[in-house]
């Protein structure tokens, strides 16, 4: 289950949260979602965001179910997508306890698809 994260992240992920929202109200899918790819500049107690990698983007209306499966993609600790559900599902006018539910599911098999790319990078590293 999603937890809460660090103080010192909370307002950059409630914000990263309201900013892939805002993509999402127009249309804008980044294809490449990560936080790699996704820069962060803070401006006073506010942060500015800048995507990267814009050459994986896709311009359709986005779906509840898509963007919060996109907006999975940002974490890198299980903790930090209750923050982001939380923030997205408020700008985006949408039930906060099924944007979490469906986080909660998207997370469960992102991190089981990360270990399982793991195992087998183990693998064959070793032989």
């Amino acid at each position: 289950m999603l937890t809460g994260c660090d103080e010192r992240y909370a307002s950059a992920l409630k914000q990263a949260g309201q900013f892939i929202a805002m993509l999402h109200e127009k249309g804008v899918l980044h294809l490449d979602l990560s936080p790699g790819n996704l820069l962060a500049k803070k401006v006073g107690d506010d942060y500015q965001f800048f995507l990267i990698d814009v050459n994986r983007m896709k311009f359709t209306p986005v779906d509840t179910e898509q963007g919060i499966k996109n907006l999975m993609r940002l974490m890198e600790y299980k903790r930090n997508g209750a923050l982001l559900a939380k923030a997205y599902a408020e700008a985006r006018g949408l039930d906060e306890q099924q944007t979490l539910r469906l986080a909660n599911q998207y997370a469960d098999r992102h991190f089981a698809g990360r270990a399982r790319k793991a195992k087998l990078k183990r693998y064959f590293k070793r032989g």
